[in-house]
């Protein structure tokens, strides 16, 4: 997954270099980590203009990758769920499950193969920092999108 990887990573190269985004290459798949404020509007679920102007960037990549899955995780940090969002969320898990949804319903708008995609929803369980600072929430705060290459 080489030639994918160096397309994303110049695809994506200012979120990169802002610490909005991170592109991994692992074994058999690529990993792409979003913060969630580039995406969605602090507290949202639905991705905003901006958040969809960043996922278009990577969208003609995907659709290179006609037998890779697609799987879409969400992740909060572990703040209870914002005051305003308990009416429609109970738990952050919700939360994380509906941002991740509205990733992959975007994906399917634009031509990605619903049959390549999922969408998990892992809350807090999760962390890549610790919750006792805002900036390690923030950086729990995100989506990421692995991309698992077909056996073959």
């Amino acid at each position: 997954m080489t030639g994918p990887y160096q397309q994303l990573t110049k695809q994506l190269h200012k979120e990169i270099k802002a610490g909005h985004a991170q592109v991994s290459q692992l074994d058999k798949s690529l990993k792409i980590a979003f913060v969630n404020d580039i995406l969605f509007s602090k507290g949202g679920w639905s991705i905003d203009r901006k958040g969809k102007e960043i996922l278009d960037k990577v969208i003609p990549v995907f659709k290179t990758l006609k037998d890779s899955d697609i799987e879409v995780y969400g992740h909060t940090d572990n703040s209870p769920v914002m005051l305003s969002l308990r009416g429609k969320f109970s738990t952050n898990r919700e939360l994380s499950l509906a941002r991740a949804v509205d990733v992959v319903n975007y994906l399917k708008e634009k031509g990605i193969s619903p049959d390549l995609l999922t969408a998990t929803g892992y809350g807090a369980d999760q962390p890549v920092s610790p919750n006792d600072m805002p900036q390690g929430r923030a950086r729990n705060r995100r989506i990421e999108i692995l991309i698992v290459a077909a056996d073959g």
